[in-house]
């Protein structure tokens, strides 16, 4: 199967999804930096905060009427919408205008929130699209390639905004309405499929809000999407209280040394390299990973990876020498390997068959939920001392295992059972 078999569709898609998740990359992941050190770190993490819960309802609404609408129409629709803010931000940081600082950055924040209401009507909108576009025998294939192409692009990202956020900010935000540009005619060469028909809850006025109330009562689906949201915003915890930390302490002075070779980094700077480092070794050692622990029991790697994951992710909380912090990414990498084939296979076994699509949309909502939960931390590390927050994440941790571990033993006893007495 080649790349060039798939339906225009599926090509289009990857190549649309490629060049966002680049240019997103470069940008979104250092913008809580941008905002902490303009408006102090309480702010940035209530700025997140309110981003998060947009992007949030955007992911909601368009996995609802995608349905209605037909694809193609919406994702036109979200396309337009993200390309008139994108020009509107680049128009307000051009140097032609010489907006006042504070009016620059108090503008920029809604627009990007704005923005992140398009890419979340666009997600699942695009993840129905794909599916349709594709047979039974090519999907296992196509998202292949697809998290091939996204890793590729996150590794680049990663490095390129970690080096060129804070010199060519103005330029990154041109290259990004030059994307939301192109993603625009890519998305006017798509040719819709065919919506699914809507169902009873669906076609009600507040259809939304019962199908995901339902979906709640699950105590079993709840109790995973808990420890869904404890365990991934571990991650995500690097990317925000982590990174305004190591911009604030780690400095060019403190130079990389290897060999004969120094290297001067600022904090901002080495945050992309461990988002790179994760990616790449995620891209070089996914396979071997799975064939060493093949033998072991599912439960048994679900709940080891769990620990070196998160041991692996305390450690960076609780580091700023640069060696241990590539240290422990190599170890949380790792742990993230083993135990995320073991979580998808486990989290596919709580829905039933027809119930499967509404599971996964309820599941998408967790990791939203898990940006809110760090960004609510990027607020409380402005008011308490670090000792304090790396004890908070700990117990995030401890608590987010124990619930995987039980939800584990649970369907490998009998999930019919657990339906009817958890």
């Amino acid at each position: 199967m080649k790349f060039l078999s798939f339906h225009r569709n599926v090509k289009l898609r990857l190549m649309d999804s490629t060049i966002n998740i680049l240019l997103s990359t470069m940008i979104f992941p250092f913008l809580a930096i941008y905002y902490a050190k303009n408006l102090g770190e309480s702010m940035a993490g209530l700025i997140l905060l309110v981003s998060i819960i947009f992007s949030m309802a955007g992911s909601m609404v368009g996995g609802h009427y995608s349905d209605r609408m037909g694809r193609k129409k919406l994702l036109i629709y979200a396309s337009v919408f993200r390309l008139f803010f994108s020009i509107c931000i680049i128009l307000l940081h051009s140097p032609l205008l010489d907006v006042n600082n504070y009016l620059l950055i108090y503008f920029t924040f809604p627009l990007f929130t704005l923005i992140g209401i398009a890419n979340g009507v666009e997600g699942p909108v695009g993840q129905a699209l794909l599916i349709e576009s594709t047979g039974t025998n090519e999907r296992k294939y196509m998202f292949t390639i697809a998290n091939w192409f996204a890793n590729l692009a996150v590794a680049l990202g990663g490095v390129a905004g970690g080096f060129m956020f804070n010199r060519y900010t103005f330029l990154l935000f041109c290259l990004y309405g030059l994307v939301c540009f192109l993603s625009f005619v890519f998305k006017c060469f798509i040719k819709d499929t065919q919506p699914v028909k809507n169902n009873t809850i669906r076609t009600t006025k507040f259809g939304i809000i019962k199908t995901y109330s339902i979906l709640l009562k699950d105590k079993l689906m709840s109790k995973y999407l808990v420890a869904l949201v404890l365990i991934i915003s571990l991650e995500l915890h690097l990317t925000y209280s982590v990174g305004i930390r190591l911009s604030q302490e780690m400095h060019d002075s403190s130079p990389i040394e290897i060999a004969k070779w120094s290297i001067a980094m600022s904090g901002q700077e080495f945050l992309g390299v461990l988002l790179t480092e994760n990616t790449v070794l995620v891209v070089l050692l996914g396979l071997f990973i799975t064939y060493l622990f093949k033998y072991l029991s599912e439960k048994t790697i679900l709940v080891a990876g769990l620990i070196l994951y998160s041991a692996g992710y305390l450690m960076i909380a609780a580091s700023l020498n640069i060696w241990i912090l590539l240290f422990a990414m190599l170890i949380a990498t790792i742990g993230e390997l083993m135990y995320l084939p073991m979580r998808s296979t486990y989290s596919s076994r709580i829905p039933p068959k027809d119930q499967m699509s509404t599971y996964k949309a309820l599941e998408g909502m967790g990791y939203y939920a898990a940006e809110m939960w760090a960004s609510l931390l990027v607020i409380v590390a402005g008011f308490i001392h670090h000792s304090i927050l790396f004890i908070i994440l700990l117990i995030t941790a401890i608590i987010g295992i124990v619930l995987f571990k039980d939800v584990a033993t649970r369907l490998d006893s009998n999930i019919s059972s657990v339906r009817s007495s958890a």
